[in-house]
């Protein structure tokens, strides 16, 4: 079995640095920002598996504001928290409609815990349904670029 990735773009001391796109032996690609070989600032992740995309803000490797573009069309904006949704944002639909909402956590926190939130269930509160406050174009599908 081959395992292997592929990267391009600007390179300092081994590590990416500025502008450039890496391809995961998965599938997977993240073209955008990066510091000291880590994701940081803008970019575009394309997940293989579902075809879906995070278009927005890296820091410290971790997806933490933008878009989440499902292969339906249907995408959450707002912002995340370990690689998930989390506190308030619309959720746009490939039928032109939106719901405002919240994705909060319930339950328990444990003490003790390095993150006492990491466990805790993540429910989306979301308002009515209506039609969409935004043209169909803003929420695109973002493009690889090598």
């Amino acid at each position: 079995m081959w395992v292997h990735a592929f990267a391009a773009g600007m390179w300092e001391g081994d590590k990416f640095q500025g502008e450039g796109t890496y391809y995961y032996s998965n599938g997977d690609i993240y073209s955008g920002a990066w510091q000291r070989g880590v994701r940081q600032g803008e970019g575009v992740m394309m997940f293989a598996a579902d075809e879906s995309q995070l278009v927005g803000r890296w820091e410290r490797g971790t997806f933490v504001a933008g878009k989440w573009i499902m292969k339906d069309g249907t995408s959450w904006h707002g912002p995340f928290k370990r690689g998930k949704p989390l506190g308030r944002g619309v959720y746009y639909f490939p039928n032109g409609t939106m719901q405002e909402g919240e994705y909060v956590q319930e339950g328990e926190a444990e003490e003790g815990e390095e993150d006492p939130t990491a466990e805790l269930k993540t429910v989306w509160r979301g308002g009515a349904i209506v039609p969409a406050n935004a043209d169909a174009r803003e929420v695109v599908r973002a493009p690889i670029t090598a």
